[in-house]
Order: structure tokens, then sequence, then C-alpha cells
């Protein structure tokens, strides 16, 4: 007649999930920090414009020479971004929990192996974690099971949570990014020889256009970033290469590579909630003209 082994008492079972539990944390603490818990594909629409305008003109105190330059560019853009908002949980105190397990873990370094490929095979399944850890602390002796009590003792782990969004361009969906520029300048110096002085008169005008749809490289680089924690967005708007095409006054023409250059804004105020608007003005200085650049821009992420 066969007998069964009577298993051991039940009295184990805290110890093996304070194990799972303990040194599952052990793991995360090294890092100060755990993987994010929740996390969303959420896009988002950017529209903005960059109109820079300006004129300059100068002359000698009689009028006889002068010059007159004037230079206008414009571009407009509407921003399709991809982008993922993330929610994590930060723990605030790790080194007090890498203090509370150092007994445990010096005392299972042996069973660090199989404790490894235990949380390895069962991944996030609890249950799978318990049974397998209960089968381990009941092959444990006493002194390794009263140093595994120590992951029960001691303060409590500590989280906060945060959270992290980031909108770009992703090279598949298309926006649209268009530009404009118009440019014209004359003149009228002097030019001396042999005691008689000539005037020489001169002109010339500019436009150019150009697009992007950014679907081709390369790629613009749109994006927008924003920290929960200090409810602040970083803006980064592209800008466009054009080519303009010029006529000088004595009929020579040709073309040029023009660039309205891409803008970046930081600290802006958000609550990470609706669109955000703004408006910028800065004085620049465009084909050498002393000019106004105003920016206008809104950012609307889509509802997740």
């Amino acid at each position: 007649m066969s007998h069964s082994t009577p298993s051991r008492p039940s009295r184990f079972h805290p110890l093996a999930t304070a194990l799972a539990a303990g040194l599952a944390l052990a793991g995360t603490a090294t890092a100060a920090e755990v993987k994010p818990f929740d996390y969303q594909q959420v896009g988002a629409t950017l529209s903005y414009s960059i109109d820079i305008s300006g004129q300059a003109h100068q002359s000698n105190a009689r009028g006889s020479v002068w010059s007159k330059n004037a230079v206008s560019r414009h571009l407009h853009g509407t921003l399709r971004l991809a982008g993922q908002q993330t929610q994590m949980a930060h723990l605030d105190n790790a080194q007090e929990q890498i203090a509370r397990i150092a007994p445990a873990r010096e005392a299972l370094a042996a069973d660090m192996p199989t404790i490894e490929r235990i949380a390895g095979e069962c991944g996030d399944d609890a249950a799978c974690m318990k049974t397998r850890t209960m089968r381990l602390v009941n092959g444990m002796s006493a002194d390794k099971r009263a140093k595994l009590v120590s992951i029960t003792k001691g303060p409590a782990a500590k989280f906060s949570q945060h959270q992290r969004a980031y909108w770009a361009l992703d090279g598949k969906t298309a926006c649209s990014i268009q530009a404009t520029s118009q440019a014209s300048s004359s003149y009228r110096t002097a030019a001396v020889g042999e005691g008689i002085t000539e005037y020489v008169t001169g002109s010339e005008e500019r436009h150019g256009q150009g697009h992007s749809d950014c679907r081709h490289d390369p790629i613009p680089e749109g994006s927008a970033h924003w920290d929960g924690d200090t409810k602040l967005l970083d803006i980064k708007l592209p800008g466009l290469a054009l080519v303009e095409q010029w006529k000088r006054g004595d009929g020579k023409s040709g073309s040029e590579e023009i660039e309205i250059p891409g803008l970046e804004f930081g600290q802006l105020h958000w609550s990470g909630k609706g669109s955000q608007s703004g408006r910028l003005v800065r004085h620049v200085t465009a084909a050498g003209v002393p000019a106004t650049m105003t920016v206008r821009w809104t950012f609307t992420p889509n509802r997740s």
C-alpha cells in the first residue's frame, strides 16, 4: 500500500509571495524606474506660418546716389504628426528598497539563476510566479527563509506617476508645406573717371516658390515634445528650401536656391489638453535687408 508524502505546511506561502514580489522589485529598483504602464498612439496636427518682410532705402545727402531693397517671404505648413503619450511609474526610494532586500539577495545568490529562469518563464503571470517560487521556498533551509523574511520588512516602495508625450513626422503621412518669395532691388551709383562723373543705374527682380509633402527625402524636421511634470511644450517648425528666379535690368537672368529656415520654440506652457496657439515676432535679416519675421502656430493633439 503506497502512502503519499504530505506537503509542507502552507505557512511558507507568504514567503513565496514575498520572494516573487521582492525580487521582482529588486530588478527594477536598480534602474530606479519601471516600465511604462500606459502607452497610447496619439497623432496631432501642427499648423503654422512664417512671414518675413522688410525694406531698406539708402542715399547720400543730395540724393544723387541711392539704393532701394525690398524682400517678402511667406511659408505656410500643416503637419500631420504621428505620436505617443506615455504614463510612467517612477520608484522614488530605490536606494531604500535595494538596502531592504540586500540580505535576501546575498543569501539567495546561489538560487539567482533559478529565480531568473522563473521570472523569465512566468513573465507577467502572477499565479505562475507564486506557484514556482513557493516550490523554491519549500526546499530552502531555515536560515535562508529567515533571510527571506527581511523582504517583508522595512519601508514600502514609493512610486510617482509621470507623463510624457512626443510627436514627429514619420515620412509616411502626407503634409503640406508651401513657400513663396519676392525681392526687388534698384540702385544709382556714381562712377568717377578723368574728372567726369557718370551715374550708373541698375535693378533686379526675384521670385520663387517651393513645396514639400513630407514623404520624400529629406523629411522635414517637425516635432513636438511635452513634459507632464513641468507642463512645458517644445515645438520644432520645419523650414523649406526654394528656388528663386532672378532677372536684372540689363536682361541677364538666372536662378538661386534660398531657404526659409525652420524654428524651435521651448518652454511653452501647456496643460496637455486641447489646442495650444502662439505668436512670435523677431527682427531678422533676409537677403541683406533688415526685416520682421512673424510666426504663428497652432498645435492640436488628436483625441485619444
